[in-house]
């Protein structure tokens, strides 16, 4: 096989290639092929066998807290929306009319059922079909027999994760091992500020959802793209990747004493996990993030970062004040905007190749194992 694979690779040599940055050892670890950013065929069995059968975070319980309370989300081609119901309970539903196949909801708000504007279907908020005007002519219509699918979910530590084929071993055991290592515990915070990655909201990135979460999962790149900010709290060479297994990484980026004197709400913040396929956070105990990367495609994705801080310090106007201002003053975000673009246009380039990876970069080996394993396994 060339070391060079370019657009034009073959499907079976790009997963070739990933077969092999999955099963070198730590110590001779290299990168995908290029071709891994920007392959149409890859893509489609991305979708087939990692996001479908995979367990993805779609939300946080406190942006739905009461009955009524609803919140779209588009995601792989499917319309969702988390609600509430008039007991509390949580769903996740498609947001698809069975009729004619309208939107029977979109944003975010209050409602105390969702009707279809197209022809006034209405379900109730557990998904029930309850109305249906000038059915009566239409011969063996049940309408109580409909009902908008409901998606499987679970709640881990304040988070909602959804599994879209159905299929999937239960999250909860699969991250149990984290539970005696994280601080983090996101049922007691709630969602304050939004960020959508993309020049204009709700717009796309120009780069591969793997791009993004390779760069957020190494510390690394700290000595370069963000040398005049976070690499003086957190140097890039004394990060470390836990133990880890086939569900997650779990990467510390280690903050020095002095940082953490000059900024006390830093206690307890800066490690960075990565549950496959595509979540990704940034766990602390008085804040934390979540960014939700919503593949389009090869080369394109959205990315919406959600930030949460601990439910007493949200209530706190100051303290809001000064959080508001820190984030306003932060230039990584938009360091990391520059770079992810850039990775993106070089891949295309031919003289792109396989490089080798530092031992800062262990979350992207453990990455690439399970992309082997769910892509490309003998």
């Amino acid at each position: 096989m060339s070391d060079l694979l370019t657009h034009r690779s073959s499907l079976d040599e790009l997963l070739a290639g990933i077969r092999r940055a999955g099963s070198r050892p730590l110590g001779h670890a290299e990168t995908m092929p290029p071709a891994a950013y920007q392959s149409s065929d890859l893509y489609e069995l991305e979708v087939s066998q990692l996001f479908r059968p995979g367990w993805i975070v779609v939300g946080h319980v406190s942006e739905v807290p009461d009955p009524g309370d609803y919140r779209c989300v588009d995601l792989i081609g499917e319309q969702l929306v988390l609600v509430r119901d008039r007991q509390g309970d949580l769903h996740v539903l498609s947001r698809v009319c069975l009729h004619r196949w309208m939107e029977v909801a979109t944003g975010q708000g209050k409602a105390r059922a969702f009707q279809c504007p197209y022809h006034l279907w209405t379900y109730s908020l557990d998904g029930r079909l309850v109305g249906t005007p000038e059915m009566q002519q239409a011969e063996d219509f049940d309408r109580s027999s409909c009902r908008l699918p409901e998606i499987r979910h679970e709640i881990w530590r304040g988070l909602v994760f959804i599994n879209l084929d159905g299929n999937a071993k239960p999250l909860g055991p699969q991250l149990a091992p984290l539970d005696e290592q994280l601080g983090f515990d996101s049922s007691d915070q709630v969602l304050v500020r939004e960020w959508d990655w993309a020049q204009e909201p709700g717009g796309e990135c120009a780069w591969d959802w793997k791009i993004f979460i390779e760069n957020f999962m190494e510390c690394y790149h700290h000595i370069g793209s963000h040398r005049a900010s976070l690499q003086k709290g957190s140097p890039g060479q004394n990060s470390w990747t836990d133990v880890s297994n086939h569900a997650y990484s779990y990467l510390h980026s280690v903050k020095t004493e002095a940082w953490l004197a000059e900024n006390p709400w830093m206690q307890g913040s800066g490690n960075l996990l990565h549950l496959y396929p595509l979540t990704v956070l940034g766990t602390g105990t008085q804040t934390s993030s979540i960014h939700g990367i919503y593949p389009l495609g090869p080369g394109r994705c959205r990315v919406v970062t959600k930030s949460l801080v601990q439910t007493e310090l949200a209530e706190d106007p100051k303290w809001m004040a000064e959080f508001d201002e820190r984030r306003a003053q932060s230039t990584v975000n938009r360091e990391d905007q520059v770079v992810n673009a850039a990775v993106q246009r070089s891949v295309m380039a031919s003289g792109a190749r396989v490089g080798r990876l530092s031992h800062l970069e262990q979350s992207l080996w453990e990455f690439y194992q399970y992309l082997a394993a769910n892509l490309a396994a003998d």
